[in-house]
């Protein structure tokens, strides 16, 4: 993750509207553009996210889904439908910031 992270920030370069916050999201692999710029909306740093994930008031279970229903808008149809982060990548955002072994993250 690492790496990739290093190549997103490589890849931006200069363009002042890419947050390091994006740039960390979308090197998480299945995290795109759009996505990440909704997450980073909400969440605008690593340790605003890592805050949220680490309130003790919420259970395990809202913390997996904390990401599910952000909106995002989709531009691969001319109808540029809405559409949300979903559960699967708010689960695998929520196992990086959580996991004790991250490369058990992009395995199987």
């Amino acid at each position: 993750l690492l790496e990739r992270f290093k190549d997103q920030q490589s890849s931006v370069g200069s363009a002042s509207d890419v947050t390091p916050m994006q740039a960390f999201l979308r090197a998480i692999p299945g995290v795109g553009e759009r996505p990440a710029a909704a997450i980073a909306s909400e969440h605008a740093s690593l340790r605003s996210l890592a805050e949220s994930y680490e309130d003790p008031s919420m259970s395990m279970e809202r913390k997996r889904r904390l990401l599910q229903d952000i909106p995002f808008r989709c531009s691969s149809t001319s109808a540029r439908e809405e559409r949300r982060i979903g559960i699967r990548t708010s689960e695998k955002i929520f196992q990086i910031f959580t996991c004790r072994q991250g490369s058990a993250v992009f395995e199987g």
